[in-house]
């Protein structure tokens, strides 16, 4: 288990929200934050061997097509008026 623990560490601490961590994997596991994250990281790695590690593909925005809805009387509309 040490050894998937390191691997998880290692694979981490070059992350963006992980630079900040110390150098050195005994002072990283004796904060229960981090050493929770590199646990956490470690039970994804034996899960899924193969996925990648790093951040994911960008999302990208498809443009949907403009709806025309039509004009909403709000006084009709909290007078109780519906068009049938």
């Amino acid at each position: 288990m040490n050894a998937d623990l390191r691997a998880a560490w290692e694979s981490m601490r070059h992350q963006r929200g992980c630079r900040s961590w110390p150098a050195d994997f005994d002072q990283v596991m004796t904060d229960p934050i981090a050493s929770r994250l590199v646990r956490l990281q470690a039970t994804f790695l034996a899960r899924h061997p193969g996925a990648p590690i790093g951040p994911a593909a960008p999302i990208q925005i498809r443009a949907h097509p403009q709806v025309q809805l039509q004009a909403l009387d709000l006084k009709r509309a909290a007078a109780g008026d519906r068009d049938d």
